[in-house]
């Protein structure tokens, strides 16, 4: 899936545009948008999708939000069960899970296994 960048600023999600998807049942939501909503996710980003079932919610956006969690960054998740393998971002998110379809959890119980990146979620 592809859509426009922008800034979700309500309830629901930002799937901004670019990013590929290499994977088999994975999306990619690329986009460069803030979620500065109380329940949404950002998903913004350019990353890459390379893994199988897994997601990429990669890229630049930021998650201000309540519930909500920040996937993006300027790297790449290259799947399994929930695990960041990816570049410089940062999760501020609070509760959310599974961002997506057959994909894996970037919030709550993920890992940030890269340097640059925080992981401040619950």
């Amino acid at each position: 899936m592809s859509a426009s960048g922008g800034n979700d600023d309500g309830c629901g999600n930002d799937d901004g545009g670019g990013g590929n998807d290499v994977g088999g049942c994975s999306d990619d939501d690329g986009g460069g948008g803030n979620d500065d909503g109380g329940c949404g996710n950002d998903d913004g980003g350019g990353g890459n999708d390379v893994g199988g079932g897994g997601n990429d919610d990669g890229g630049g956006g930021n998650d201000d939000g309540g519930g909500g969690n920040d996937v993006g960054g300027c790297g790449n998740d290259v799947g399994g069960c929930g695990n960041d393998v990816g570049g410089c971002f940062n999760d501020d998110g609070g509760c959310g899970n599974d961002d997506d379809g057959c994909g894996n959890d970037d919030g709550g119980s993920g890992n940030d296994d890269n340097g640059v990146g925080n992981y401040d979620g619950g």
